[in-house]
């Protein structure tokens, strides 16, 4: 017979495999690993990480010919085979070098980036946990943006964020007083514009989500009239106002349009 005072033993913890589905989602948290990311990090960071490769590549490859040809100024080639060979070791000097810089330019750029988005979110989390009355102004945030900040966007975040970047840069590198005071008002000048673009995104966004609003709307009236005739709804073309649809709403319909006649 069991004891009816007896402690029940705990159950055994979770497996892992339980816990975690295939795509690394937590089973508590139904939201995807990337949403854990702000997206203006994989947004920004990437963009720089693409421009920083371009000029990077450029530079190390102009100065990798630069270099090729000191050093081989003096020992020209006198043959058609040494002049090939010539050329040729040249563009794989040219073609690494290139690389090799451009990988550079590319990780710190986009590192840069990605402490700049990141000091911005954890600075508009500070400022909503320490006054929560400011996620009650300004343009509600778009829902195709996620990130740590839950509410508006606010100038001072990323003027804030782009300052104390650029002071903890110029620290680190040692840079004289003079370059220090101008890379701190360029980094609070750069932050504020960047917030103020994401707020210009927001407004945007916004009015965009209203026109869907409003054209569903105006296609449900249609529809509900079309029946109170006693007429089939799906046969009844409803007339959208060109002026309403933002460009992206047009861009996506033609797409659909040609897609149907393929």
């Amino acid at each position: 017979m069991v004891d009816a005072g007896a402690v029940a033993a705990p159950p055994p913890p979770p497996s892992p495999s339980a816990v975690w589905t295939a795509t690394g989602d937590n089973a508590d948290d139904p939201k995807p690993w990337y949403e854990h990311v702000p997206k203006n990090m994989l947004v920004f960071a990437g963009n720089a990480a693409v421009v920083g490769f371009f000029v990077g590549a450029r530079r190390g490859a102009r100065n990798a010919q630069t270099r090729y040809l000191a050093e081989n100024a003096h020992r020209q080639p006198t043959t058609v085979k040494g002049w090939y060979f010539y050329h040729k070791t040249r563009n794989y000097r040219i073609l690494w070098g290139g690389m090799r810089e451009g990988s550079r330019y590319s990780l710190r750029l986009s590192s840069a980036v990605a402490l700049f988005v990141a000091a911005d979110e954890g600075f508009a989390y500070a400022r909503e946990h320490l006054n929560p009355n400011s996620m009650k102004t300004g343009y509600p945030p778009s829902h195709e943006r996620w990130g740590w900040r839950q509410g508006p966007v606010h100038v001072e975040d990323g003027a804030v964020a782009g300052a104390t970047l650029a002071t903890v840069l110029s620290l680190w590198y040692r840079l004289p007083n003079p370059v220090l005071i101008r890379a701190v008002i360029l980094g609070l000048g750069g932050g504020a514009a960047t917030s103020g673009l994401l707020m210009l995104s927001d407004k945007f966004g916004v009015q965009r989500d209203e026109e869907k609003k409003a054209a569903e709307a105006r296609k449900a009236e249609e529809e509900a009239a079309a029946l109170a005739r006693g007429d089939d709804p799906s046969a009844t073309e409803t007339t959208t106002d060109d002026e309403n649809l933002s460009w992206i709403d047009r861009i996506e319909a033609w797409i659909q349009e040609k897609s149907k006649k393929a």
